[in-house]
């Protein structure tokens, strides 16, 4: 599959995407929204790139400080969510920090979605995830009410998938790093 800018949209461990399906980077998921809002800016202002144009830096904001931060049209500098590694640590040095944030993160890009659907986009180079631990997580998240239950599938009476969306404007690092909870 292919993004609209002509990339090739590569998901999961090794890839710098992981949330975005139908484009190859949060820049682009921001650019396609309407690209008339950037239009192209000239590379540099030397006489020798006159006529030679790219694609514009959008202003994003950081997932933790709410920081504004700029998104480059480039496979690493497109898929940012912090504004500084100071942030970023400070998500990872939290307990269970960058697990709870992507569990969180695909809700957000991907909700409503179901824990089993959450343990099988959820890939790092070196952890896995099963529908229980996923369900587990998100049971803590459910009451501080930043995660509601969207709808129930029953298939059976012993099998019943809940399917999760984000219940909050709250920037989802933030919400894991403070512990916060939405009243």
């Amino acid at each position: 599959m292919r993004c609209q800018c002509g990339k090739v949209i590569i998901l999961g461990a090794g890839s710098h995407n992981r949330w975005y399906e139908s484009n190859c980077s949060r820049y682009c998921s921001i650019y396609y929204q309407d690209p008339s809002k950037y239009p192209d800016v000239r590379i540099s202002n030397s006489k020798h790139h006159s006529g030679i144009f790219r694609r514009p830096d959008i202003s994003a904001n950081c997932d933790l400080c709410e920081q504004s931060f700029s998104l480059r049209d480039a496979e690493k500098e497109g898929n940012k969510h912090f504004c500084s590694r100071e942030c970023f640590q400070k998500l990872l040095k939290t307990k269970h920090g960058h697990r709870d944030w992507t569990i969180l993160k695909l809700i957000q890009y991907c909700g409503p979605i179901s824990a089993e659907q959450i343990a099988k986009r959820y890939c790092t180079n070196n952890r896995r995830m099963t529908a229980h631990s996923a369900s587990n997580v998100l049971r803590v998240y459910r009451a501080r009410n930043i995660v509601m239950g969207a709808k129930t599938e029953i298939r059976s009476p012993s099998e019943i998938r809940m399917f999760y969306q984000i219940n909050s404007n709250l920037p989802l690092a933030k919400v894991v790093v403070e512990k916060l909870k939405v009243k």
